[in-house]
């Protein structure tokens, strides 16, 4: 039989509006992802939930005010230098506390290596490394993804752009993602309706 599945990207405490890397009107979707969550749920349909999972160490943590938000390149990949955040094994990589007990068929995380970045639940930002969610999702025959969570701009977008590459046919409601930047959000949204994402409110 193949499935659908749901992708819950990166709901943990540190993207919560009012932490070290929080996103707006994060907090805004907690409900109606669960919601969501309940109805993949009853449908016998996977949920699938993707965390921030980063070494102390992590390349792309700044260590003071000045380096924050800065862009560098490392062996030809542009990184952003980014708050402390989603530190394996503490509360602020936890998934939220209305989420984290929530019977995900799988969780995934990414961000795992210190020196590279990864924005998408697929693979990391170098495009080598790959996180397993892809031959997870082709074990079950899955086909079709539904991906929401935080940030819009950035791992929500990188998620459903290399869905769209492995072949997947993608949606996304506007009511379940909440961005850093909402421009930014709104133009990462309309290149990835290029490419084939269905959009629904």
């Amino acid at each position: 039989m193949i499935k659908d599945a749901l992708i819950v990207v990166d709901m943990q405490n540190d993207f919560m509006d009012g932490s070290p890397l929080g996103v707006p009107k994060a907090k805004s979707i907690i409900n109606k992802i669960a919601n969501r969550i309940d109805e993949y749920l009853n449908n016998g349909k996977l949920i699938i939930a993707t965390r921030d999972w980063h070494p102390i160490n992590h390349i792309c943590f700044a260590r003071s005010k000045d380096e924050l938000f800065q862009e560098i390149e490392i062996n030809g990949v542009r990184h952003i230098m980014w708050p402390i955040h989603c530190v394996q094994n503490t509360i602020g990589a936890d998934i939220v506390p209305l989420l984290i007990d929530k019977p995900w068929s799988k969780i995934i995380n990414k961000g795992l290596l210190p020196n590279v970045d990864s924005f998408s639940a697929f693979l990391d930002n170098d495009k080598i490394h790959e996180t397993g969610l892809n031959k997870y999702l082709q074990s079950k025959k899955v086909k079709t993804l539904e991906i929401v969570g935080v940030a819009t701009d950035y791992c929500v977008s990188s998620t459903i752009s290399d869905a769209i590459n492995f072949g997947y046919k993608v949606t996304t409601n506007i009511n379940l993602i909440a961005g850093l930047s909402s421009e930014l959000s709104k133009q990462k949204l309309n290149e990835l309706k290029e490419k084939g994402l269905e959009i629904v409110w």
